[in-house]
């Protein structure tokens, strides 16, 4: 059994003469009539189920044919210009408040250095280097490379992609997960694995829709999270012909603007905080 929250962001975009306001009617300046106002860019959904064990999901479907919105990686600065980091873990808000951000999920896998060679702790502290896993890239800048096995998302100039990358492709925002959960419509992850709070992100057939998903898990009666093969089916149910496994557990964060454009974090981290983390995938609001 499930229930289902749904909101609708409150984002305004400019649309020729008229503001559109998220989830109300827009009226026309040249009429006295109101008229359905066009669907919103992003729109946000909070499902609650009861089975197969306490589940709470959120998703935000974002349309990637709006003119008014984009998708970006958002990457935390490389504190050592080119040394052994990559990044510097940063709390998610910080991290996603950047000019125009409206949404963000967390994205790739990461190594928190310890200070001595090829050392890593799981000491999760804002300010420690990182090394990033697998792609990282945003606006021409690249922090970390393609990786055989952690499957590639990225955009260019003919939208969202994910594949299996040895080496870079042009792009103008890129990052990683772990492997993919569905292709071209088929289910591809077939491991079951252990119950964890998941994040994933995806897109439609057609390419025109991007879904970004977090599942939070172990948390006793409220969340219990998910495996690989149940989170392919739920992103197959939300419309997805293709998607990518992101990092997940104390990660897993799916932030979104309130009705006054400040970022707020919809779901409920397992770790019972925030946790700092190098790279987001954000929704931004073009200028």
């Amino acid at each position: 059994m499930s229930r289902e929250h749904r909101n609708l962001v409150k984002i305004r975009l400019r649309l020729g003469v008229a503001t559109v306001a998220a989830t109300g009617l827009l009226t026309s300046c040249s009429s006295r009539h109101p008229v359905e106002s066009p669907p919103d860019p992003v729109q946000y959904r909070h499902i609650v189920r009861t089975s197969p064990r306490p589940l709470q999901i959120h998703v935000l479907r974002v349309d990637l044919t709006h003119p008014g919105v984009e998708v970006v990686s958002i990457i935390a600065d490389d504190p050592d210009g080119g040394g052994r980091a990559h990044s510097v873990m940063t709390d998610p808000l910080e991290l996603a408040s950047r000019p125009g951000i409206v949404a963000a999920i967390n994205a790739n896998a990461f190594g928190v250095l310890d200070g001595s060679e090829d050392e890593y702790e799981t000491t999760y502290v804002a300010g420690r280097p990182t090394r990033i896993v697998g792609w990282a890239e945003t606006g021409g800048q690249r922090f970390s490379r393609p990786q055989k096995g952690y499957f590639s998302f990225w955009v260019d100039d003919t939208g969202v992609k994910i594949y299996n990358l040895g080496k870079p492709k042009p792009a103008k925002h890129a990052l990683a997960g772990f492997g993919r959960l569905m292709q071209d419509g088929e289910i591809t992850e077939q491991r079951s694995g252990p119950l964890h709070p998941r994040s994933a992100v995806g897109y439609d057939a057609a390419r025109s829709a991007l879904v970004l998903v977090v599942v939070d898990g172990r948390q006793n009666g409220y969340s219990e999270g998910m495996t690989q093969i149940e989170l392919a089916n739920l992103m197959q149910e939300l419309g997805c012909a293709t998607a990518l496994n992101l990092d997940g557990g104390g990660s897993s964060i799916l932030l979104l603007a309130d009705d006054s454009g400040a970022l707020e974090v919809k779901n409920q981290p397992s770790d019972g905080s925030r946790r700092p983390i190098p790279v987001m995938l954000g929704i931004r609001l073009k200028k």
